[in-house]
């Protein structure tokens, strides 16, 4: 059986996210023996959404992932942003 949407149920979106941005910096580690690199990087996650969509995020799915029906929006949270921050070193 085929599951479809009642057509005054289906909307035309177009949308544009910057879903993921990293900015990194190495450190110039030569004066320390004991270190081979140093990097600090900053990410953030989900920051911008441009949209005509009228609901919370055109790419939900409240029936989820493993799911046929794709698009359908009810009561759902909106995504989250997150901001991380990260150190790693070389030995």
């Amino acid at each position: 059986m085929v599951e479809v949407a009642a057509e005054e149920a289906v909307t035309d979106v177009n949308w544009i996210r910057l879903r993921d941005i990293t900015l990194s910096y190495d450190f110039n580690v030569k004066k320390f023996t004991a270190i081979n690199s140093a990097q600090l990087s900053f990410t953030g996650r989900n920051l911008w959404l441009n949209t005509n969509y009228k609901g919370v995020d055109p790419e939900t799915s409240l029936t989820g992932a493993g799911s046929k029906i794709n698009g359908l929006d009810y009561f759902n949270n909106p995504g989250s942003k997150s901001f991380i921050m990260s150190l790693k070193v070389g030995f």
